[in-house]
């Protein structure tokens, strides 16, 4: 049922899928220290805005937290394995995630140090990675079915289908809990050790 991981094309693109993250969250944070404050003004309007209507609030019930993560990045999961045949959105996905990520990481430092919020790079780092080594991966699984319809034919990719998703969905179920558990703890730690 799940030998198409062990696929050489497969790995291939789940691993520069997840590098292709990475490396634009690289980007996003040079081009936030790179971009003119009206640029920046204009994006974190818009960020803001954008996580306004979706980011819940910390103070939220645990179980709620946990809940609203989870569902969010279900869909995201989906709806890049569904879009996932297309080749550019799961590229576009990965591309787009993490140049926000990366401007939003060097956004929150910056107000954070200058404001006295507590918020550096450690805490930021510590609130994202751990869930952030799941999650992204999960992501990524999803984004590269398109692999086995490129190298296996389209009959081998709606067969493996249900098999990736399940995958993916198993990992982005962990990375919910890992989110809405240990993230917070260690980034309350992370903000703590900040202040001192």
């Amino acid at each position: 049922m799940y030998t198409w991981i062990l696929e050489r094309s497969f790995v291939i693109t789940w691993i520069s899928l997840v590098t292709l993250f990475y490396i634009a969250t690289l980007v996003g944070s040079l081009l936030y220290h790179a971009a003119p404050e009206t640029i920046k003004e204009q994006i974190v309007l818009w960020i803001s805005e954008y996580y306004k209507s979706r980011v819940p609030s910390l103070t939220l019930n645990p179980i709620v937290f946990f809940m609203v993560v989870l569902i969010n990045n279900t869909v995201v999961a989906i709806v890049a394995w569904l879009l996932s045949i297309t080749v550019v959105v799961p590229l576009l996905t990965m591309l787009v995630n993490g140049l926000l990520v990366g401007f939003i990481v060097s956004l929150v430092a910056s107000l954070g140090g200058a404001a006295g919020g507590g918020y550096n790079y450690l805490s930021l780092y510590l609130s994202l990675a751990p869930h952030g080594i799941i999650e992204i991966p999960a992501i990524a699984l999803a984004s590269s079915s398109f692999a086995i319809a490129l190298t296996r034919g389209f009959k081998r990719f709606i067969s493996s289908l249900p098999s990736v998703l399940i995958l993916a969905l198993i990992m982005i179920a962990i990375a919910a809990i890992v989110e809405s558990t240990i993230t917070i703890i260690l980034a309350m730690i992370a903000t703590y050790i900040a202040w001192m």
